[in-house]
Order: C-alpha cells, then sequence, then structure tokens
C-alpha cells in the first residue's frame, strides 16, 4: 500500500503544478471484500481520465457527474454507490463508498508522510470526510484506533495506516534462493543475497535463510531475532526446524513467532520454482495479516441474490 501512496502522492503533485484540474477519490467501505478495499485512491480529471486504479465502465459514469460537480464547486462529498441490478452483470464493482475531494496542490501531510515512507518509518494518515476536508498526520499513540493498511472510518474520518515497502533479505545460496529472488524482483519487491553477514532489518523486511553449515544458520537467526525484523524463513526439513527451534530456545531468543521453519505454504510443489512461489506467498501474507484463501465463487452464496 505504502509504494501506491507513494505513486499516488507524486502524480498528483506532478499534474496539480501543471495547474490541471484534479479529483482525489478514496474508497472509504466497502460491502464486499473482493476487488476494491478501502484504501484504495486514484485520479479522475474533468474529462474523466484516470490514474492510478482501474473502473468499471458503469462505476466510471455514475462517477464522472460527482468528480465533475466536486471540480466546480470545490466542495468534496461523500458517494454511495451500488450497481443497479437491472444490468445484472457480475462483472460490475461491489457497492463502496467514495470520498471525492478537489486538490489544487499536494496536502502537506501526504509530503510529510511519503518523508517517512523514504525513511521506512510508518505512519497514519487522516482526511475528514468534510466539505473542505483536512489532512493530517498522527502518530500511534495518538490514534484513536490502530487503523489497518485499508483504512478504518471513525466518526467522519478516514485512517489509514502506511508502512515501508515490503524488502527481502536472502541468506545463502541454492536454486530456490535464486527462484525465490527472480519472483520476488518480478512483483517489485527490493531484494538483497548476502551471506551470514546481515545488514540491517526493520520490521518492514523478511529475512529468508537457505541451508547452510548449522552454526551459521544458529548465529544468523539469533542475531536477526535480536532486531525487529518482520519475518524468518528457514527451507529446511522438519526435523532439522524443530533442532533449529530446541537451539533457539536454548538461547533465550526473543520473540519466536517470528521464525517460519520450514518456510512456505504447502502448495503441494516439488519444484525450485515451486518452493520459492510458496516461500513469497507465505510473506505476503504474513505481512498483509491475511489467513490465506480463495476469493471463488465457491466460498459464497453465489446462486443468491447480487447484493
Amino acid at each position: 500500500m505504502a509504494d501506491v501512496f507513494w505513486t499516488l502522492a507524486e502524480r498528483v503533485h506532478t499534474l496539480t503544478a501543471q495547474g490541471q484540474p484534479l479529483a482525489v477519490l478514496t474508497v472509504v467501505s466497502t460491502q464486499e471484500i473482493h476487488s476494491r478495499w478501502p484504501g484504495t485512491r486514484f485520479c479522475m480529471d474533468l474529462k474523466g481520465q484516470v490514474w492510478g486504479g482501474m473502473l468499471h465502465p458503469l462505476t466510471h459514469q455514475a462517477l464522472m457527474p460527482q468528480v465533475q460537480q466536486v471540480l466546480r464547486t470545490g466542495k468534496a462529498r461523500v458517494f454511495h454507490w451500488a450497481p443497479d441490478p437491472a444490468h445484472g452483470s457480475t462483472s460490475v464493482d461491489e457497492p463502496c463508498t467514495f470520498f471525492i475531494e478537489s486538490m489544487e496542490q499536494l496536502p502537506e501531510s501526504w509530503r510529510m508522510a511519503v518523508e517517512h515512507l523514504k525513511h521506512r518509518e510508518g505512519c497514519i494518515v487522516a482526511t475528514e470526510l468534510d466539505d473542505h476536508p483536512r489532512h493530517y498526520l498522527l502518530s500511534e499513540e495518538d490514534a484513536p484506533v490502530r487503523p489497518d493498511r485499508r483504512g478504518t472510518l471513525l466518526s467522519g474520518v478516514f485512517l489509514q495506516r502506511l508502512e515501508p515497502a515490503l524488502r527481502m533479505v536472502v541468506s545463502g545460496s541454492q536454486d530456490t534462493a535464486s527462484s525465490l529472488l527472480s519472483l520476488a524482483r518480478a512483483i517489485h519487491l527490493e531484494v538483497t543475497s548476502v551471506g551470514s553477514t546481515l545488514p540491517e532489518l526493520d520490521a518492514w523486511t523478511a529475512l529468508v535463510v537457505f541451508p547452510e553449515p548449522e552454526h551459521e544458520v544458529l548465529q544468523v537467526l539469533l542475531k536477526a531475532l535480536q532486531g525487529e525484523v518482520g519475518y524468518i524463513g528457514v527451507v529446511c526439513s522438519l526435523w532439522h526446524a524443530r533442532h533449529l527451534k530446541e537451539r533457539l530456545l536454548q538461547a533465550g531468543a526473543p520473540r519466536m513467532e517470528r521464525v517460519f521453519a520450514p518456510a512456505g505454504l504447502h502448495l503441494g510443489t516439488v519444484s525450485s520454482q515451486g518452493m520459492a512461489l510458496e516461500i513469497l506467498a507465505e510473506i505476503l501474507a504474513v505481512f498483509h495479516q491475511q489467513e490465506p484463501h480463495s476469493l471463488d465463487l465457491k466460498s459464497a452464496d453465489w446462486m443468491g441474490p447480487f447484493r
């Protein structure tokens, strides 16, 4: 979410600096949990050109007059949108609520948020859902609740927690390590390959350790656990995982819940590329605080009426 916000902030700054009338739309609530999350933001101009997101044509058609009204009057508004059942299309966006505001320049709080993210510091962006909205930053201590990454709507204020982009550090070299590095780069993660000497690891970093001499693996894990690293995956057998965890407990390693050994979700693959996918899937699930599940309609009452 941080890289998306960062990119949108740069886009807003560029377009408003050119004097282009611009509306920013934020999804502040949804009735479904599939394709559009609270906290999704994108820009739209008077002609309906969209930056930073994709809209179904019917959603775009409904939003256009709302955006034009906001840009003409300068007054922000909340717009509740739901598909017309008469269209009978399963491809139409889910019902959701947009906050639409006119922006003549990048809000100072957004600029500050980008600076926080550049320095790998998290922050909370608050937006008052008012005719003339105020944007400001909150610390974790000052926020009335701890919002999630998608955003929380509370008493007319939309709160969104922004965290630095996920980094991956890979210790060791094997075929699976090479596949993991390639796959992570393909989804634009910042990746680093190291030996037994670790760089600084923060809470938004995932460390993946491949088999090396046991004493080196143990030392790497003990050093990593002393810091704030958010995920540690060890590519090893079940027997080796039990042995390592016993040694770590004996050494008094803190916050052992960050250690995932053997690393990866069980997807039934056997190739090095498949194992890399399993590891990356687990990392993303951990950092996005998601219990892996399918979005297939078999998990929903798809024979019932669409809401």
